[in-house]
């Protein structure tokens, strides 16, 4: 809360006294984060794209990465599911084109998510097969944070379909996952919705 204000009242300042893009990304980032702790995702999702074309005009790759996924979480808090659709394989594309397979593996998930989100019939059952495939492997390699993840991606479309016993299981998983890797934030928004 007022800790990360005053942090991004500092950013700020030395953004004006100094000349860089990359203070200017991380300024924006900083504002995106308290907009999406505050539930004010709309403005979050705007931010992080805002700051993201500023990274890829400059050619911070790695920042750039980092703020395309931010677009793509705030947009699905946002409920903008064509832009969690976009971002989503931008970053599938981009994670794959720069040799970071994390990111290509998010992207592709949250693509997955995007297509559940706007697709119908057989689309939509597949990508949700997908979604499931990547809660197999988290569990699998027992990532906490990757398991958080899953069940995260996994509410969010059961949820869209209209199957509430199940997401309401994906739900209180992901916030038992929230809990073990003092995600608050997420943990904060699963349980408002």
């Amino acid at each position: 809360g007022h800790a990360a204000v005053e942090t991004l009242e500092v950013l700020r300042a030395l953004a004006h006294a100094h000349v860089s893009a990359e203070l200017d990304c991380l300024t924006v980032v900083s504002s995106a984060h308290i907009h999406l702790a505050s539930g004010r995702a709309e403005e979050a999702s705007s931010e992080a794209e805002t700051a993201y074309n500023m990274a890829r005009e400059h050619n911070l790759v790695e920042a750039g990465l980092g703020l395309a996924l931010l677009v793509a979480e705030a947009a699905l808090d946002a409920g903008q599911s064509d832009k969690v659709l976009d971002y989503g394989n931008h970053l599938s594309e981009l994670g794959t084109g720069y040799g970071y397979p994390y990111i290509a593996r998010r992207g592709r998930d949250l693509a997955s998510l995007g297509a559940v989100l706007t697709s119908t019939g057989d689309r939509a059952l597949d990508a949700l097969q997908s979604l499931h495939g990547v809660l197999r492997e988290a569990q699998e390699s027992a990532a906490v944070r990757e398991q958080l993840h899953a069940h995260v991606l996994l509410f969010r479309a059961l949820s869209h379909l209209g199957s509430g016993r199940d997401a309401e299981h994906h739900r209180r998983e992901a916030v038992s996952y929230a809990r073990l890797c003092h995600a608050d934030g997420i943990r904060n928004r699963l349980e408002r919705d």
